[in-house]
């Protein structure tokens, strides 16, 4: 547990002082570069990817807010998560054991795989499904990544009452003692063009009472409820966490790996190298900013057109169904008051005789036969 290796401040010589600030400042100094100098740019893209996909981009069409329907691109993208990566896949399950016995039951074990790890994710530790993230992840942004921890309560290291050692080891055989999540990539830095990670940083916002409980370290001059930046660094000697610029937990790498990986969708590509030009303008390789790329990439144009006809098209018919009306300043009170108790504008309004004389109805659109 990571409070068995926290060490404190108190106490610490110079030296030790001086070399937990200089480890501090060098891990903040690595994540900065790559936020700012390696990922920055594919994380501004994923930003403009990321607001189709939640129904706030622009369009050219003069209406409200509250008025606009921009359902294209995520409408498309849902169904497709839910009917190719939660629906269709199936798994056979492989015997545990020799004989026709295991044999006849694994072949009977052909299910949707999706559905299971749906139920088996929610029923027990996971709020989404890492396979449904990680498959959003690369939709949106052309890039995932994952990592694994170890489950205790999923192992099964005590006999049960009655258990032989055999069946114990059938149970530890079966286990899968690992947690799988697939946090958005922009929490996770990893080298981009390294398959297998030689180091990672994951950032995450915690409360400090949050930090204090499960690193039992409290950050100096911080209230319960104060919201702190937790960096967890990883490579395969040692693991640090660090909150804000206070180191409150460090531990040797007991694994000897980086229990995180990445993947990209394999929509992008290198760009075309530029010959001849040498230093900043040059071009020897891809970058995340070329190989992360979403589905929405290439068709934002047409995303948006589609929306554009949707919102014009549902505006239009709002206005056939529902037009306007104007009255005189002085019974404009006596026309909400009317329209208010008929439930809206698609109700009943009843007015006195005086204010009919000076009721006013909008024009409908003319439609041109060419629109229709």
């Amino acid at each position: 547990h990571p409070r068995q290796h926290v060490k404190p401040r108190q106490g610490l010589s110079r030296h030790e002082e001086g070399v937990m600030e200089h480890t501090v400042q060098a891990v903040i100094e690595l994540r900065n570069q790559l936020l700012n100098d390696v990922w920055g740019k594919a994380h501004l893209n994923w930003a403009t990817w990321l607001e189709y996909f939640e129904q706030k981009h622009k369009i050219r069409v003069a209406v409200g807010s509250e008025k606009r329907t921009l359902p294209y691109f995520a409408s498309r993208l849902r169904a497709m998560l839910d009917t190719m990566v939660t629906w269709e896949p199936t798994v056979t399950r492989q015997p545990i054991a020799t004989g026709k016995a295991h044999e006849a039951l694994a072949d009977t074990k052909v299910e949707p795989w999706g559905q299971n790890v749906l139920k088996v994710g929610q029923s027990r530790w996971g709020l989404i499904p890492p396979f449904r993230a990680a498959a959003s992840n690369l939709a949106n942004f052309g890039y995932t990544t994952m990592n694994a921890r170890w489950l205790n309560r999923a192992w099964p290291d005590k006999h049960r009452k009655g258990e032989s050692e055999k069946d114990l080891l059938l149970r530890k055989r079966r286990a899968f003692p690992f947690e799988i999540n697939a946090p958005h990539p922009a929490r996770v830095l990893l080298p981009p063009n390294e398959r297998i990670p030689t180091f990672a940083i994951e950032s995450q916002t915690m409360y400090a009472r949050d930090v204090e409980a499960e690193y039992g370290y409290k950050v100096p001059n911080s209230k319960p409820l104060d919201k702190l930046l937790v960096t967890i660094y990883w490579d395969e000697d040692w693991i640090g966490v660090i909150a804000e610029s206070e180191l409150v937990s460090s531990k040797p790498n007991l694994f000897g790996f980086i229990p995180y990986t990445h993947a990209y969708a394999g929509r992008g590509m290198e760009p075309t190298p530029m010959y001849g030009v040498s230093g900043a303008n040059s071009s020897l390789g891809a970058g995340p900013e070329a190989l992360a790329v979403g589905l929405a990439k290439g068709n934002e144009g047409l995303i948006t057109t589609l929306d554009e006809i949707s919102t014009a098209g549902v505006d239009l018919m709002r206005k056939l169904v529902h037009p306007r009306k104007y009255v005189l300043d002085s019974y404009q009170q006596e026309l909400a008051n009317a329209e208010a108790q008929a439930g809206g504008a698609g109700g009943i309004v009843g007015l006195a005789a005086a204010s009919l004389a000076s009721l006013k109805w909008e024009d409908p659109p003319r439609l041109p036969p060419e629109l229709m």
